[in-house]
Formats: structure tokens, C-alpha cells, sequence
């Protein structure tokens, strides 16, 4: 986890709407903050899932005083368009406990509060690439159906081609069209990762903006989480958490599966089990072209250096 000093810093702010066919993100106009929500932000395939189990274990280290609700449940995709408004948002509100949320949009596309946690959780875009690849491949019909059912705004989502090279084309590539075009230049059909990570790293220096990284997870997870559990303000027991680390291990993860999955994985082949896949990175190895690599290398330059780096290696700039 990036553990830079912070200073004082512009603030962000919102500048633009997302509609499609995953996000609407006027949701947040009836979001209600409170002291010390956390916001879990990513573009997508980062290891989401993984941090909301890991801040739900070290939240809740006696399982007696948990909630019921499944992390997905408890944690849920606030500019998701489904469930509608109407019903998500109070849902919301209703929650007792410290909440832990997500997003998949970027910083200009959502508030920007003083009182709320946002930690961002990075990986390598190759990596999210070919996770994302077998998350779209396994979507079910449930899935577009839900993504294209009504309150869609702008085209439906299409079917995965069975090319992982025509997918991976089309995502290095080009962006979603009712997306802001001046930022949404690629992720197609879904979203840009490029735009997602730089919008949080512009304001890296907020005391309340963390970084997250996917490698650095896999590498040393108990010492990420001492340090996330430090910037969350969660006092926990070296005993607490190393139960935490044990119950986010992959196979632990993935055993558990349909909890942490949306909607139980009823929208994907093979439920759950399939959300949560391989737990590695580097699977891009032999599958994709020297070529096709460059035209992600190419893409990375126009983020800032540093900001480029920590994507792709976790390395975060020296204080």
C-alpha cells in the first residue's frame, strides 16, 4: 500500500455524468456520506473484491457481532444501474455499521468528501486485461439482460467474441461511445483504465486518497493490510489480523465464492467459482503478441510517469 506523506492539495471535483450499460452515475446524488465511510475505488479485474473481503474481515473480526449480508451485499457497486435507484440507495442509508462501498468510475465522475476513505486498488493493465477477458467470457444471459434491460442509455453490451485478439483489440483500442469521449478513449465496451487510475492519482496527496496495489497483495497481503488497516483507522489484533489473512487467502476466496460474487454468481457459467478465478498475473505470457503488447506500452505513455509505474509494478514514488 502507498504510504506517501500527505500535504494539502486542490481538492477534486465532479465534472461529468457516466451512462451506459453498467453505469449511472447520478446514483450518487443521493448518496448521504457519514464520518468515516470507505470507498473502494478500481476500474475493474484489480483485486475489488478482494479489498472489500479483507475490509470486512478486519472490521469484523468476531464473526458473532457481524452482519448477515454477504460482502457483496454489505458492499455494493454504487453507480451500478442495477438494482434501480430507488431501491439500492436506500439500502444504503438503512446500514448501521461503518459502511465500505465501491466504485468503478473515476474521480471526476463522483463527490469528493472530506469525511470519506477512498483507497484505490491497482493492478497491471495486462493483468486486468486478461481478467476482465475471462470475466466477460463467462457472462451469462442473466447478465446481459440485466445490463440491457431497461433504463439503458446508449447501446447494448455486446457479446464477448470468442477472440481473446479481437477483444483485446477493441480494449487497447478504442472507448464506449456514451461515454465522455474526451477522456473514454479505451477499455471498450467497457471502460478506460487509463482514465480511472489517473483521475485518483491527480490527488494523491489527499490525506484521504490511498493506493492499493494487486502485486503487492499477492507479495506481502498481511503487511498491505497492516498499513491499510492503519490509513482506515481499524484498530486490530496481530492475532485479528492474521485470521484476516487466512480468510482472504485465494483459496479461502474462492471456496467462498457465491458470497462474494454479485448476486450470489447466478450471472455467470459457473457461479461464483468462476468470479473469482485464477488469483495470478502474467497470464498474458504467450498468449499476446509482441505487437499487441507495445500497443499497451504505447497507451501507458500517456500517463504520468509515475503514475504509469505504480500501475504496471506497484511501485509507489519515493517521499
Amino acid at each position: 500500500m502507498a504510504d506517501a506523506k500527505k500535504k494539502e492539495a486542490k481538492l477534486p471535483t465532479r465534472t461529468t455524468e457516466y451512462h451506459s450499460h453498467h453505469f449511472d452515475s447520478t446514483f450518487w446524488d443521493d448518496f448521504k456520506p457519514r464520518d468515516g465511510d470507505i470507498i473502494v475505488c478500481t476500474a475493474y479485474k484489480s483485486g475489488t473484491t478482494w479489498t472489500q473481503a479483507c475490509i470486512y474481515h478486519m472490521l469484523y473480526p468476531d464473526k458473532s457481532k457481524a452482519p448477515t449480508q454477504s460482502v457483496h451485499e454489505l458492499s455494493p457497486w454504487i453507480d451500478l444501474r442495477v438494482p434501480p435507484k430507488n431501491v439500492k440507495m436506500p439500502e444504503i442509508e438503512e446500514q448501521k455499521g461503518r459502511r465500505f462501498l465501491k466504485t468503478h468510475l473515476p474521480l471526476n465522475a463522483i463527490p469528493y468528501y472530506k469525511n470519506v476513505k477512498y483507497v484505490y486498488v491497482a493492478r497491471a493493465g495486462l493483468d486486468m486485461f486478461m481478467s476482465l477477458f475471462n470475466h466477460y467470457k463467462n457472462a451469462n444471459e442473466i447478465w446481459y439482460g440485466l445490463l440491457n434491460g431497461p433504463g439503458l442509455v446508449g447501446d447494448k453490451i455486446p457479446q464477448c467474441p470468442e477472440d481473446i485478439h479481437e477483444a483485446y483489440a477493441d480494449w487497447v483500442s478504442k472507448g464506449w461511445p456514451s461515454l465522455p469521449k474526451d477522456i473514454e478513449t479505451q477499455g471498450y465496451p467497457f471502460w478506460s483504465v487509463l482514465q480511472s487510475i489517473k483521475s485518483y492519482w491527480d490527488f494523491k496527496d489527499l490525506p484521504n486518497i490511498a493506493f492499493i496495489h494487486y502485486a503487492n497483495m499477492l507479495k506481502d497481503l498481511k503487511g498491505e493490510l497492516k498499513k491499510l488497516a492503519k490509513y482506515l483507522e481499524i484498530e486490530i489484533s496481530d492475532k485479528d489480523l492474521e485470521n484476516a489473512v487466512a480468510h482472504c487467502g485465494f483459496e479461502s476466496m474462492k471456496k467462498d465464492g457465491d458470497k462474494m460474487a454479485p448476486l450470489g454468481g447466478v450471472i455467470f457459467k459457473g457461479g461464483g467459482k468462476t468470479f473469482i478465478n485464477k488469483g495470478t498475473n502474467g497470464r498474458w505470457k504467450g498468449v499476446l503478441s509482441e505487437k499487441e503488447i507495445e500497443a499497451w506500452q504505447k497507451r501507458l505513455k500517456e500517463l504520468p510517469d509515475d503514475c504509469a509505474k505504480f500501475m504496471e509494478t506497484g511501485e509507489y514514488p519515493a517521499n
